[in-house]
Parts: structure tokens; C-alpha cells; sequence
């Protein structure tokens, strides 16, 4: 998220963790994380789109065709802030 002027807080814990959840369009939870490094598919996320952080969340999934929805949700001791998702198209 740096690339985009947006920088972690030196304690990112007093200042509240990113926590990612992905839901299907009929409101299904399918996949949470809040640490990219300890998802399921860590491994596949390609080298130049690995987080730089290892707090910061992130999912790699294949998805059908269809509507998503993302939450961000701060938790920690301030739970607040402003949060940016972006989805990729892989190969």
C-alpha cells in the first residue's frame, strides 16, 4: 500500500490491525485473513504482490464469476482508519 502514499504505523498494534473478509453475493463468508503470511495460499501469491508487511491481510483465491463483497475492519486497540482493497486478475 506504500506505492499509494499509505504507510503502517511504526506500532501497528496501538493503532489496530487490518482484518480482511471476503463474502459471496449471497452473504457467505468464504475466506477471512488478518496476516497475509500465515493464509492457506501464502505461498501462491506471486513475489511482486506479496504484502510488505507481514500484519497486512491479504487473499489469494480463484472466484467464479459473480459478485463479491470485501470488508476491512480495524481491530486491535483503535479499530479505525481507512483501509484499500484492490483485486487482481492472475493468469
Amino acid at each position: 500500500m506504500e506505492e499509494f502514499g499509505v504507510r503502517r504505523p511504526h506500532n501497528p498494534v496501538a493503532k489496530g490491525l487490518p482484518f480482511l473478509r471476503l463474502f459471496d453475493a449471497s452473504g457467505t463468508m468464504m475466506d477471512t485473513n488478518n496476516n497475509w503470511e500465515t493464509h492457506t495460499n501464502a505461498s501462491l501469491i506471486p513475489e511482486d504482490l506479496q504484502p510488505t508487511n507481514s500484519l497486512e491481510p491479504a487473499i489469494y483465491t480463484t472466484l467464479a464469476p459473480g459478485v463479491y463483497t470485501a470488508h476491512v475492519l480495524g481491530v486491535g486497540a483503535s479499530p479505525t482508519g481507512i483501509g484499500l482493497v484492490e483485486i487482481l486478475e492472475g493468469d
